[in-house]
């Protein structure tokens, strides 16, 4: 029921991603920077977990939908899954997705390890997941996920208005994609962007599956899984890995 009200006119930012795409460190950026700009941040997903019941219900409820989202002053993320957000073309948006076979494979790692478990269910499902193999899981969860990019692909990609940058970008060359992302976006700060620059450096470290950052780097899924199981990926993801231009 709170009411807020933004004085800049800048138009408002959508985050859109999946899950083990870097996601809580690119909110923190995208915050830092837009909060400079005045743009209010908005956890609209975190807000919907943890008061509504029905989470699904209310992001086909038009008249919820059009209360919320606001083209000016605000941004919103990270939204891990797609939402129609009315008069969508009157924002800025960012896609960033990573390697759905890597997303799948880290998903596992942290649904069995290291997520925080903060009630039962979490208990029962970190049980359920341990009694998987990480193969197993993997495959479980993949119609899920392919379904999530199929959505972001048709709806998103290639929209005049949607910059769509990659993980592994991130990952690999840090300055061009945060310069990139920060331009697009309108939120564009030099001093914020050096310091940023400096204090994220992504470093060679040992791989802890009780971390919550296990395995940044690249291809972790050819590591892990069967070559039966990246076969089956492979197919069932074919046409992704091509449009996003994954080997």
């Amino acid at each position: 029921g709170k009411k807020v009200k933004s004085l800049t006119s800048q138009q408002s930012l959508l985050f859109f991603t999946v899950r083990k795409c870097a996601s809580t460190l690119v909110v923190k950026i995208i915050r830092e920077l837009s909060e400079k700009k005045e743009i209010i941040p908005i956890d609209l997903d975190g807000f919907i977990i943890t008061h509504k019941n029905n989470n699904k219900k209310v992001f086909e409820d038009n008249k919820f939908l059009n209360q919320v989202f606001i083209s000016k002053g605000f941004y919103y993320g990270a939204l891990r899954y797609f939402r129609k957000v009315p008069s969508i073309n009157e924002y800025r948006v960012f896609l960033m997705l990573r390697d759905p076979r890597d997303v799948l494979t880290s998903m596992y790692f942290s649904m069995a390890y290291s997520h925080t478990v903060l009630d039962k269910k979490m208990i029962s499902s970190r049980e359920s997941t341990r009694d998987l193999s990480i193969d197993e899981f993997v495959l479980s969860i993949m119609d899920s996920y392919k379904k999530k990019y199929n959505e972001y692909i048709s709806e998103l990609l290639g929209k005049e208005n949607v910059l769509f940058l990659k993980y592994e970008q991130m990952v690999n060359d840090f300055p061009t994609w945060l310069n990139t992302m920060s331009l697009s976006l309108g939120i564009y700060d030099e001093k914020i962007v050096d310091e940023l620059i400096k204090s994220n450096s992504f470093q060679n470290k040992k791989e802890d599956i009780h971390s919550h950052i296990r395995n940044i780097y690249p291809g972790d899924h050819k590591r892990k899984l069967k070559p039966e199981t990246i076969e089956i990926l492979n197919e069932e993801f074919e046409s992704v890995l091509k449009i996003l231009d994954y080997k």
